[in-house]
């Protein structure tokens, strides 16, 4: 498969997480029932709204505000960073973890400008909420640590 249908392959795939996970938002906080959707032995389709920041740690006030703009400022010093060196972007595998980093994020700070916080859908052991988005992030991290040289 030629390179150039491979980059177009990768964005049309972020592309297709992020509506997907806009999708799961959607239907989290309008259609799913308060109790959620038992999905597999200890996973629940649950809406969480997570007004914290990674992994739910608390923040509120001037504190919230600043830690929103340092996580904006961060993601695009980062994707500037990496897009600046255009000849790595060549690279479909590496245009695919921006891809994923870029959409992921943007779909979280997105939740964080529009509502109280970031929405999470999917519950595991009743202990820890994530979404799509942060799986897209994560994704994206691992394809950069671990790209081929």
């Amino acid at each position: 498969m030629p390179a150039w249908v491979k980059r177009i392959v990768a964005v049309v795939g972020a592309l297709a997480l992020l509506a997907l996970d806009r999708y799961a938002k959607w239907y989290a906080t309008a259609a799913l029932p308060p109790a959620g959707v038992t999905v597999l032995p200890g996973v629940r389709f649950f809406f969480f709204n997570n007004p914290g920041l990674a992994f739910s740690l608390s923040v509120s006030g001037v504190a919230r505000t600043v830690s929103l703009l340092a996580f904006i400022l961060l993601a695009i010093v980062a994707l500037v960073s990496l897009i600046r060196d255009a000849r790595h972007l060549s690279k479909p595998r590496t245009l695919l973890a921006v891809a994923l980093i870029a959409f992921g994020g943007g779909s979280n700070i997105f939740d964080r400008l529009t509502t109280t916080g970031v929405t999470d859908y999917l519950l595991f052991f009743n202990r820890s909420a994530v979404n799509l988005a942060d799986g897209m992030i994560l994704a994206g991290i691992l394809l950069l640590i671990f790209k081929k040289k």
